[in-house]
């Protein structure tokens, strides 16, 4: 009997890995440190190193000529062969000057008055931004414009780089774990693990993704509430979930409630919902709650480089091991979809593989037009039908079922075609790529090729991310319950939604063609 049990563990584990944590190339980093991914990725990658004792010291500050090399390495600038240093205070002998050099000459560092550069001087966070954003500039000139924090000077010399680099996602808003003191303090010295997730994800921007001239929509959602029962109900509690900043792709300008909410709640997908607390509903009378807001889009594409692709997640961390389990829909774990994901794998990286299972969805599954009831990804995987929750259930499964972190999304599709809910209100998903940056991919409209993929022309408003949500009570949008009275009130429900463009910007109307910098996307008509 023992023998039998062993063998079937010997089985299951062939058939499905257990995924295990990558052994650390440093002593004093902890496969749990918030850096970890980043900080394993760029040493994979030869950016940073390590002391000759086999440690990181990632909370260790950082001097300037150390951040040189980083940069210089990071972006792979050309080393002069026999520079001469631009600085009084560097001796000719100093280690730092090649890279020190090398970054003057790209124009992101600069040096104080009077000639001084001060190289043994712990770098700051705003120095840090400085230089990284000196570097993105040409390439985003059109970004979010959001409000940096509310303690930091207008006025700061470093405000235009702060602001643009929480613009684009690179600076954490409220990490408590990049924020030491829990706020963002612009002079404080940048710690290695700092730099290197900062540098991460400048490199991200830098080297894949391409952002075009946003779309500006006016969304208006409304809730209507009515009593078809014979006896006046009691209190109504309504959640409704919030369109979210999802930088640099999405940026509310303005979001206004009517009435306004009685209290705000977030979960850990990082939704926010807005919970109104209504008086009960006489009978055949009705209320409306109403959210109004103004929000950009930005149409973006990604390819990765080759070093972006190669690399590599880190399986013990507690987003891998979530965002890679099997839930309600999304049956990972099932094994007619293992089996498939095994089919669909393209070896080392998460790019092509993501690219396989996308073609593979938008063309095994055939639309079957909207379905109000969930049927999840493995019905969806046999019976070969579904409409954009089975395409997003699906996609995120084989996903999951392949090592790869993804997650269910939902929100609105702009579209000049149709008023129909079913033709405004979509599913799809976003992928976690290695260092915990979220990209957004459409399944359902894989069924035209591969222009959604890790790419979009600026029509999708995600509202919430994640399957099931307890928040909404596993319903979609918004959630209601209420007391019936005495059983005889019975409230129902339908929605009204109306989206318009207020600039049209990069908007092709479903045909046409952009222009992403460079990357040119051709986008189709589609219908989900």
């Amino acid at each position: 009997m023992v023998d039998k049990i062993f063998y079937l563990i010997l089985i299951l584990t062939i058939l499905n890995p257990i995924p295990q944590a990558p052994a650390s190339n440093f002593r004093d980093l902890p496969s749990d440190y918030w850096a970890f991914e980043v900080i394993e990725n760029l040493s994979q990658l030869g950016i940073v190193k390590g002391y000759p004792e086999g440690t990181f010291r990632p909370e260790a500050r950082l001097t300037r000529a150390e951040f040189a090399k980083i940069y210089a390495l990071s972006f792979h600038l050309s080393l002069p062969e026999s520079p001469r240093s631009s600085f009084v205070d560097l001796p000719p002998d100093h280690w730092a000057i090649p890279f020190i050099e090398a970054c003057v000459q790209e124009g992101v560092i600069k040096g104080y008055p009077e000639g001084y550069f001060l190289p043994e001087n712990q770098v700051t966070l705003e120095e840090v931004l400085a230089v990284l954003l000196r570097h993105l500039y040409p390439r985003y000139e059109v970004i979010p414009d959001v409000e940096a924090f509310p303690t930091l000077d207008t006025d700061r010399w470093s405000y235009p780089y702060i602001q643009m680099a929480l613009a684009l996602g690179i600076l954490p808003r409220d990490d408590p774990d990049f924020l030491e003191w829990g706020e963002f303090i612009p002079d404080s010295p940048c710690s290695r693990a700092q730099a290197c997730f900062l540098v991460f994800r400048t490199r991200f921007f830098g080297n894949s993704l391409s952002l075009g001239n946003p779309v500006e929509y006016r969304l208006t959602y409304t809730v209507h509430l009515f009593n078809e029962g014979t006896s006046p109900s009691g209190g109504v509690d309504l959640t409704l979930a919030t369109v979210p900043d999802v930088l640099p792709f999405q940026h509310v300008q303005e979001m206004n409630f009517f009435p306004q909410p009685n209290e705000f709640e977030t979960d850990d997908n990082g939704n926010r919902f807005a919970i109104f607390h209504l008086e009960g509903i006489l009978p055949g009378k009705e209320k409306e709650v109403k959210m109004e807001v103004l929000v950009e889009v930005f149409p973006f594409s990604y390819y990765p480089d080759s070093e972006t692709g190669s690399l590599k997640y880190h399986t013990s961390g507690t987003d891998f091991i979530r965002f890679t389990s099997p839930e309600s829909f999304e049956e990972s774990d099932s094994p007619e979809v293992q089996k498939k994901a095994r089919e669909l794998d393209q070896g080392e990286g998460f790019f092509e593989t993501s690219l396989a299972i996308y073609n593979f969805v938008g063309k095994h599954l055939t639309y079957s037009g909207y379905n109000p009831q969930s049927s999840g990804a493995l019905e969806a995987l046999l019976s070969g039908e579904g409409d954009c929750t089975e395409f997003a259930d699906l996609f995120v499964a084989l996903e999951r079922a392949s090592g790869i972190p993804s997650r269910f999304v939902e929100g609105f599709v702009y579209s000049d075609w149709s008023g129909k809910r079913e033709d405004i209100t979509h599913d799809w998903a976003e992928v976690r790529l290695p260092g915990g940056i979220w990209l957004q991919v459409d399944p359902t409209f894989g069924r035209f090729g591969e222009n959604f993929f890790f790419a979009s022309e600026g029509k999708h408003i995600l509202l919430t991310r994640g399957r099931n949500l307890e928040q909404l009570g596993g319903f979609h949008y918004y959630f209601y319950h209420y007391d019936t009275g005495g059983g005889l009130a019975s409230i129902d429900s339908y929605e009204e939604i109306e989206i318009i463009p207020q600039e049209v910007g990069d908007l092709t109307g479903g045909w046409g063609e952009i222009k992403l910098y460079g990357n040119e996307v051709n986008f189709k008509k589609v219908v989900n």
